[in-house]
């Protein structure tokens, strides 16, 4: 368990119950309370009241996460919470890199190293009264499957 994370609250949203299941695996073996959803709501994170919330850059069923992160700083309850916004699309990060800036939104581009985004969870808990002044991107992270002895299936392979 990594140090100070003893009940910090993440809430892992993503559309994929493979990726949910397998981050919330991860962030639990460091000693994070995890929630998860498919759905972005923000009636729900409210009533989470997560520390910090790992969103999906593109979730089919609400849209982009500009709509999400509107609707989360318009509420009192959730403008607060850092985010970080999970995505492999370089072209959406860079393209609204000044729309996630703005709105104090960190950007983790996938494939992401393990050890990074772990990192990058433990600076945005440590400074979520301090304003980011940039998107901050990260490296490489492969799911592949556990070796055939183990009980966890998918799991984490840096590089």
């Amino acid at each position: 368990m990594a140090l100070g994370t003893a009940n910090r609250r993440i809430l892992v949203t993503d559309e994929d119950p493979s990726v949910r299941a397998l981050l919330a695996e991860v962030l639990a073996d460091e000693g994070y309370r995890v929630s998860l959803s498919a759905a972005q709501d923000v009636a729900e994170v409210a009533r989470l009241d997560p520390d910090l919330i790992l969103l999906d850059s593109w979730n089919a069923t609400v849209g982009a996460p500009s709509d999400f992160l509107d609707r989360l700083q318009a509420e009192e309850a959730t403008a607060a919470i850092p985010v970080i916004v999970l995505t492999g699309a370089r072209h959406d990060a860079g393209d609204r890199a000044a729309y996630f800036a703005a709105r104090d939104a960190m950007v983790v581009l996938k494939p992401f190293a393990l050890d990074d985004l772990l990192t990058a969870i433990g600076e945005r808990l440590g400074a979520a009264a301090v304003k980011v002044a940039a998107p901050f991107t990260l490296a490489s992270v492969t799911v592949g499957t556990a070796a055939p002895n183990s009980t966890h299936q998918p799991t984490w392979t840096t590089t």
